[in-house]
């Protein structure tokens, strides 16, 4: 028989209703969370950096549920996001200006040790697939990408059935996802990281069979357009902010190119706007989401600016909206709630 020494084992008696005596015996967990912390962290070591990786049948299978889900249910739906990341693993390699990437992040064991101490806190659990904590631990800050469900809800609103539209920045691919769900037909879109354009390439094999994808591996300043003259029925893009997030070290990025703001400005951002304009028929809409940033407590007005500019050569501008954030987007703007995306039309001479 057990001598009665078990510290670990607890004996609660208690009386019900009916007076009747029940026994309960509490026994405390076999591990301590310390231990499996230790455990997970070289566990975690062992087998690298976690990526999304779905396979091609639970890409196909997400693309359907973001295509059929209703336009007012896709404000806040993460659907597409892993699509995306699991052709764009580079984007965990990228950060914010004077951040660490996600990837850089993991290879310091007190911050896995802290993902995990949240994952626990917050789950009360652990798996390996903790995709999205580790831009959480302090100084980490990951490249942003544009949510799926958002650009979709954007496209149905903007286009029809056999509209052709233009992305002068395609980056990690939420907003070619997005369209690939949505009722548009043509996409252009243009990206001088030679990594994105590989990813968004693959994206179209593999996904975009059913829709029409032309992808330019070059600087949108760059791009030359001729063929595409008042072609588009809808424009719609999120460049770089300046030098905020830190895409690659290829001098065709725009930050690179352009380290200074003036010409950055005069570079990169007036160009890019004016080969839209070039591009778009007329009576057509130009969605800009861009937002004002501060870089070393420096702020830089990119939102009036790329206004001021699209008004100098034509544009309309509409209005401004806002785009609200969920908590997982919250990677590239500090202590906002939202972006802008500013609404442009290009009017028929004499229509203002």
């Amino acid at each position: 028989m057990c001598d009665g020494k078990n510290d670990d084992r607890q004996e609660i008696v208690s009386t019900n209703l009916f007076g009747e005596t029940t026994r309960e015996v509490k026994i405390s967990k076999i591990f301590s969370d310390d231990e499996i912390i230790k455990q997970a962290i070289k566990d975690f070591k062992l087998r690298g950096y976690i990526f999304k990786d779905l396979t091609l049948f639970e890409c196909m299978t997400d693309l359907n549920s973001l295509a059929t889900k209703k336009d007012k249910e896709c404000t806040f739906t993460n659907l597409g996001y892993s699509v995306a990341d699991t052709y764009h693993k580079h984007r965990f390699f990228s950060s914010a200006i004077n951040m660490k990437s996600p990837y850089e992040t993991f290879h310091f064991d007190k911050n896995i040790e802290k993902v995990l101490r949240m994952s626990l806190k917050n789950e009360s659990k652990l798996t390996h697939r903790l995709y999205s904590f580790f831009y959480m631990v302090n100084g980490t800050q990951q490249c942003a990408n544009f949510r799926p469900g958002i650009a979709k809800i954007l496209y149905n609103k903007y286009c029809n059935n056999n509209s052709k539209v233009l992305d002068t920045s395609t980056g990690y691919g939420g907003r070619l996802i997005g369209f690939l769900a949505s009722i548009a037909s043509e996409y252009v879109g243009i990206d001088p990281n030679t990594d994105t354009y590989r990813a968004n390439e693959k994206i179209k094999i593999d996904l975009g069979r059913h829709k029409k994808v032309k992808l330019y591996n070059c600087p949108a300043e760059k791009w030359d357009n001729s063929y595409y003259k008042e072609y588009f029925d809808f424009a719609f893009t999120s460049p770089p902010y300046f030098k905020k997030e830190i895409y690659s070290d290829e001098e065709t990025n725009s930050c690179n190119a352009y380290p200074e703001y003036k010409e950055w400005i005069k570079g990169f951002l007036h160009p890019m706007i004016l080969k839209t304009y070039e591009s778009l028929k007329y009576e057509c809409f130009y969605l800009l989401n861009i937002e004002d940033v501060k870089i070393n407590s420096k702020l830089y007005s990119l939102v009036k600016d790329s206004i001021d500019f699209a008004l100098s050569i034509g544009f309309e501008h509409v209005n401004n909206e806002s785009l609200a954030f969920r908590n997982s987007d919250k990677v590239c703007i500090e202590n906002v709630d939202s972006e802008t995306i500013i609404v442009l039309k290009k009017r028929k001479r004499g229509n203002f």
